[in-house]
């Protein structure tokens, strides 16, 4: 059913929700976020980016 406001204007679609950074990296990066694994990720940086780098240095260097 769609919805009309008074001017005539149709609404608009509801914005998709993403997921978190941290569970979409882990499941598309990896077979997805086991527990704790969203709380490790976070904690690897100040930001998405830096996260994302020391995690993937991580799992390329898994002896550094």
């Amino acid at each position: 059913m769609d919805l009309i406001f008074a001017d005539g204007m149709e609404s608009p679609p509801p914005e998709p929700t993403l997921p978190p950074f941290a569970v979409r990296v882990l499941s598309k990066c990896a077979y997805g976020p086991r527990p704790g694994d969203v709380a490790a990720f976070n904690a690897l940086g100040g930001n998405d980016d830096a996260r994302l780098d020391v995690w993937l240095n991580q799992q390329l260097n898994p002896d550094a």
